[in-house]
């Protein structure tokens, strides 16, 4: 928003934008955020380059099925998505309020008619709605449900570490949820923000971005502190998909899942 409304006053005073997928779409939309082709792109997994160099990835949050092994084992802790319908599971699953992204994302990839009636039988589960990733990882592992789908996988890793009774899963398709940096629009120190996106993505970046903040790096064969995240190969969510079907995934979203 500050961005946006500085364009409109004629102000740029922005030089390296950090967002989500669904809000970098807009500034990519509205013409504010200018291509830019990293010399550190040739190490960079594939699907996280945008082929016209107007967002640059430099970690994801790999989406990951958390569970409580105080109510549930190993072996029967859900491995797909059809596991989630088992009448077990009713009223001990949570998911976040706003979690419109990933649904989206996988609406994307398996087609909306498969994707909205499989979320419909979902829905009658009667999901434990609350808001906030990092909220339902503690209360998860606070026994208020047994089962989260949909969290944040390096959280639920920071819980173990802890001691918190929790297990993690990749259910597939696994999604992730990329963090961009994008080169702005008539960038007054256009040079430093270049470098610094290639400092992102350097190994230096991203051995910062692995190690010392706990999130999956996007450069091939890097080391992290939680080497599972690198297991699943994830779909990144992204601008071009999220972005043009926000406002229509947000209310599928909230109609199938009752969310007011």
């Amino acid at each position: 928003s500050k961005v946006s409304t500085e364009a409109r006053a004629g102000r740029y005073e922005v030089d390296v934008i950090e967002d989500s997928p669904g809000a970098s779409y807009s500034l990519i939309h509205d013409g504010l955020v200018d291509p830019y082709h990293s010399t550190e792109e040739p190490a960079i997994r594939p699907e996280f380059i945008d082929p016209k160099g107007l967002w640059h990835p430099y970690s994801y949050l790999v989406i990951g099925l958390g569970y409580n092994k105080n109510f549930v084992k190993d072996s029967e802790a859900p491995r797909n998505y059809e596991d989630l319908l088992n009448p077990r599971w009713k009223g001990k699953m949570s998911l976040d309020i706003e979690d419109y992204d990933i649904f989206g994302t996988i609406l994307n990839i398996w087609g909306e008619e498969k994707g909205l009636a499989y979320f419909r039988r979902l829905a009658k589960q009667d999901f434990l709605l609350r808001k906030g990733h990092t909220l339902q990882a503690q209360l998860l592992a606070a026994g208020e449900s047994a089962v989260a789908p949909w969290l944040y996988s390096h959280r639920v890793l920071m819980l173990i570490e802890r001691g918190a009774p929790l297990g993690l899963k990749f259910l597939d398709p696994d999604v992730s949820n990329p963090k961009a940096l994008m080169l702005a629009k008539r960038a007054p120190h256009p040079n430093a923000a270049a470098l610094f996106i290639d400092w992102a993505l350097s190994e230096e970046g991203q051995h910062f971005v692995g190690m010392e903040i706990a999130r999956s790096p996007v450069r091939k064969g890097q080391k992290q502190r939680f080497e599972k995240l690198g297991e699943p190969t994830t779909t990144p969510i992204k601008p071009e998909v999220m972005g043009a079907n926000f406002d229509r995934y947000t209310n599928l979203f909230r109609s199938v899942f009752n969310v007011k």
